[in-house]
């Protein structure tokens, strides 16, 4: 009866090893066959500069080409102000068309070069958007309603209009996915009640570099109450990103100090004017930043910064 339990654990141990070295032998396969891959993939990630002396903006540019098939990605345009740089960037990139534009929040210096955008000529086929409580619309009656005219323009123009979904990943290609990390209406619990820009969206970029899986963190304007939520409740998600957006424009009121040191990024890219980035409201984000040993780039002052994957 003993040497018949030992066959049992013994057969039970063995199908367990058996398992798990398949399991890893198909991840491997699957990494070097994608590795060895055919199809001829080429990415860039353009942070625009679409801030000037009194004005932060926020522009996120990716565009990502898989085979004979090029995706062109947005993450906010930046204001009105300094949309022209916005567009003359599209144009020296061949872009007549964004595939895919995601507003982190629709706050103008986020989203008020859209209609400048559409006046270029250039199209905008699906643009993404988060939905928030009427409370915190109210709180911002100017900007939300230019939001909901650019809408309204877009769709009249054959853009189609979404709106994110919960736990959202979309895939532009193979290599290539954007992941949905955090969103708020600006009112639920058990976030509560928040300013519109903790409402803002935080995307997490991954992409295919060599064997490894690279990330670059884009979010928006959040604040204390959305950071400390995310440090909270997805510390995974955002450990060890290689590119950080840095939050607010690196402006009090600032993420929580733990938000840097988990997300401990190798390239931070400040969206902010060099006032501002000198000044006292951006103080204590270059302590921290200089503290970790992060290769800051701040876009009034190092102008587009252009990475390739």
């Amino acid at each position: 009866m003993k040497n018949l339990f030992g066959d049992i654990i013994n057969v039970i141990i063995g199908a367990v090893a058996i398992f798990i070295i398949l399991t890893v032998f198909g991840f491997v396969i699957d990494k070097v066959t994608i590795w060895m891959c055919p199809i001829q993939v080429q990415g860039r990630y353009i942070f625009i500069d679409v801030s000037d002396e009194g004005q932060q903006g926020l522009a996120n540019l990716f565009i990502y080409e898989e085979g004979d098939i090029k995706t062109v990605v947005m993450v906010d345009v930046g204001p009105h102000s300094t949309s022209e740089h916005l567009i003359d960037t599209l144009r020296e990139n061949s872009i007549r068309q964004i595939d895919y534009l995601l507003v982190t929040h629709y706050h103008k210096d986020h989203a008020g070069a859209i209609s400048d955008i559409l006046d270029s000529g250039i199209n905008i086929k699906t643009i993404y958007y988060n939905v928030t409580d009427n409370a915190v619309n109210d709180e911002n009656k100017e900007d939300y309603q230019s939001f909901i005219d650019v809408l309204n323009t877009l769709s009249e123009n054959g853009t189609e209009i979404r709106q994110y979904p919960d736990n959202w990943t979309f895939y532009f290609g193979r290599f290539f996915r954007v992941e949905l990390i955090y969103k708020h209406d600006g009112v639920s619990m058990p976030i509560g009640r928040t300013t519109l820009n903790d409402t803002g969206v935080v995307l997490k970029f991954i992409y295919l570099k060599g064997l490894k899986e690279k990330s670059i963190l884009i979010t928006g304007d959040i604040g204390p109450v959305a950071s400390d939520y995310i440090v909270s409740n997805k510390f995974e998600e955002i450990r060890d990103v290689n590119i950080l957006q840095v939050p607010h424009h690196a402006a009090t009121p600032r993420v929580v100090d733990g938000f840097f040191y988990i997300t401990s990024p190798d390239i931070a890219l400040v969206p902010a004017y060099e006032t501002l980035w000198d000044g006292e409201r951006c103080k204590d984000t270059k302590m921290i930043l200089e503290n970790i040993d992060t290769q800051i780039r701040v876009s009034d002052i190092d102008g587009d910064v252009e990475i390739v994957f």
